[in-house]
C-alpha cells in the first residue's frame, strides 16, 4: 500500500521483491524467494521492510508458490505483516521478566482455575521446585492442604477484584519457622477481565525478631 511503503504502483512494479529489504537482509530474502520458486516450499521469515523514505519497519514475511493452468510454478504470493507492536510487547515482557527475577521477593501467578501460570526463581527455590515443575500445578499441591485452607479466602478475594494483604508463619525445611508478608493482586487480561492472581511474598522474619 502506498501509504505504508511510500511507493506508487508503477514504482512497485519496477522493483525486485528483495529490493524492499535493507541491503544486509537482501541475500537471505532472495534465497527464500528462490526456494519458493524452485523448491516449491513455503517460506516464513522476519526482517525489515525498507520504505521509500528509508524507514525500516519490522515485518514478518510469508511466501508460497502459485501455479498456472498446467500446474507449473508461475510465481509466488507474498504476505507481509507489521510486527512492530509485537516486538515492543516482547521487549516489555522480557524487561518484566528480568524485573521479576531480579527481585528478592517470591512472585508467582495462578489462573482463575487455580493453576500456576509462572513463578520466579526465588519462589521456586523457596518451595523446592523448578519452574517447569510448578507450571500446571496448584498452590494446594505446592504448599499443602492445611496451609492452602488459610490462603484460599485471600485468593478468592483477589479473583473478585480485591488486593489482599496478610502475614502468616510457615515452616521452611531448611530455615525453620519463617514469617511471610503476602500480597495478592488481581491479574487482568487485555480486556480488563480478571483471569488470575499475582502473588508477592516477602520473608520478614528478621523484621519481626
Amino acid at each position: 500500500r502506498p501509504e505504508v511503503t511510500g511507493y506508487d504502483p508503477d514504482e512497485l512494479a519496477e522493483k525486485q521483491p528483495w529490493g524492499f529489504f535493507p541491503p544486509d537482509e537482501r541475500p537471505l530474502s532472495k534465497h527464500a524467494i528462490q526456494n519458493v520458486l524452485h523448491s516449491e516450499s513455503k517460506e516464513r521469515a522476519e526482517g525489515h521492510y525498507s520504505t521509500k523514505s528509508g524507514e525500516c519497519i519490522p515485518y514478518e514475511f510469508s511466501a508460497a508458490p502459485y501455479y498456472d493452468g498446467t500446474g507449473a510454478v508461475a510465481g509466488f504470493v507474498g504476505i507481509g505483516r507489521d510486527i512492530t507492536e509485537r516486538n515492543e510487547l516482547e521487549i516489555q515482557q522480557r524487561r518484566y521478566q528480568q524485573t521479576i527475577e531480579s527481585t528478592g521477593d517470591l512472585i508467582a501467578a495462578v489462573d482463575d482455575d487455580g493453576m500456576y501460570l509462572f513463578a520466579n526463581q526465588a519462589y521456586c527455590e523457596y518451595h523446592g521446585f523448578g519452574d517447569a515443575q510448578v507450571r500446571g500445578w496448584s498452590p494446594r499441591q505446592v504448599i499443602g492442604r492445611e496451609q492452602y485452607e488459610t490462603v484460599e479466602p485471600y485468593l478468592e478475594a483477589a479473583l473478585d477484584g480485591e488486593t489482599t494483604h496478610y502475614e502468616m508463619n510457615r515452616v521452611h525445611p531448611d530455615h525453620g519457622e519463617r514469617v511471610l508478608d503476602i500480597r495478592y493482586y488481581p491479574l487482568y487480561d487485555q480486556d480488563d477481565r480478571i483471569h488470575g492472581v499475582v502473588t508477592a511474598m516477602r520473608d520478614v522474619t528478621e523484621r519481626k525478631e
